[in-house]
This record gives C-alpha cells, sequence and structure tokens, in this order.
C-alpha cells in the first residue's frame, strides 16, 4: 500500500493478501525464467531458492505466481482468463476473488524493486533497462487499479496526470 502511493499516488484502503494456499512461490515468473521444448513442453528455469530468500522469507500465497505470470507476460484478459481457469482445474482452490489484490501487489513489489534499481545503477548502461521496466509496471499497477476502481469502491484513486 506505501509502495504504490509513493510510486503512483494511488491510495489504497482495505487491502488483504489472504494466504490460502501456502507454498513457497517462484516468484521470479518472467518470459526469460522460462524454456520452451518443440511444441509442447515448457520448463521453468531456476526457481529453487527464489521463494525462501530475503525478499520472500517463507510461505505466501500460491496467488503470488499467477499474478506474477500475469504481470510479467503481460497477460490480456483473454489470457489471463485461461490460465485461471487451468489453475482452478489442476488444483481445485478457486482463486478468482483473491487473485486481484496479488497482481497488485506484485506490481506494486516489482515497481518499488525497478525504482530502487534504477537509483542504485547511475550512469549505467542497466539504470536505462530498469527505467524501462518501472515504466512497465507503472502502467500495469495503475491500469489494474484504474480498471478494478469502476468495480470497487473501497479503493480511492488519485494517479496525477490521468483523468
Amino acid at each position: 500500500m506505501h509502495n504504490i502511493r509513493q510510486l503512483t499516488g494511488i491510495r489504497l484502503r482495505d487491502f488483504e493478501l489472504a494466504i490460502r494456499r501456502p507454498t513457497l512461490c517462484d516468484a521470479r515468473m518472467a518470459p526469460h525464467e522460462w524454456l520452451r521444448f518443440g511444441d509442447e513442453k515448457i520448463w521453468k528455469t531456476d526457481g529453487v531458492s527464489h521463494g525462501d530468500n530475503h525478499f520472500f522469507p517463507g510461505p505466501c500465497d500460491i496467488a503470488w505466481d499467477l499474478a506474477g505470470a500475469i504481470v510479467e507476460w503481460d497477460m490480456e484478459s483473454e489470457a489471463q482468463q485461461r490460465l485461471i481457469a487451468i489453475y482452478e482445474r489442476a488444483s481445485g482452490d478457486r482463486i478468482r476473488k483473491r487473485l486481484p489484490a496479488f497482481v497488485t501487489a506484485y506490481g506494486a513489489f516489482r515497481l518499488a524493486y525497478s525504482k530502487m534499481a534504477q537509483l542504485a545503477l547511475p550512469d549505467s548502461p542497466e539504470q536505462s533497462r530498469w527505467k524501462k521496466a518501472h515504466q512497465f509496471y507503472i502502467e500495469r499497477v495503475t491500469g489494474e487499479l484504474l480498471g478494478r476502481s469502476q468495480h470497487r469502491a473501497q479503493t480511492t484513486i488519485r494517479v496525477p496526470g490521468v483523468q
């Protein structure tokens, strides 16, 4: 909530990240973390220690990784719905109601991370990459919240420069 307010001007109320399906999440769902073999097999790489480090000490809800995939792959609504349907069928977990908060939280985490990385890498080639990432995450987070605000009265939206 703090990161979102500081970085976007959006104020959230009644924001909850319920842990219903605890797991040690991978927490790195970007496209470059995946390998495709032929037309059928897709493998996730290097997910062994991501979910239990200084950023994620211990279990969180599986919704974190689904949210990560939605944000990092910049999924449109149809792709999101397919991912959710496949997950719900495979797990029996009805995640739809709690997932939007995790999408927001994941985006906020990556937004703050990208800002921190920019500041840590002044005058370097990596700084421009992190600036692009920051812009992507700010657009994703504000887009999610602005879209959801039309359906949720408890969210107060104030985004500088956005009507």
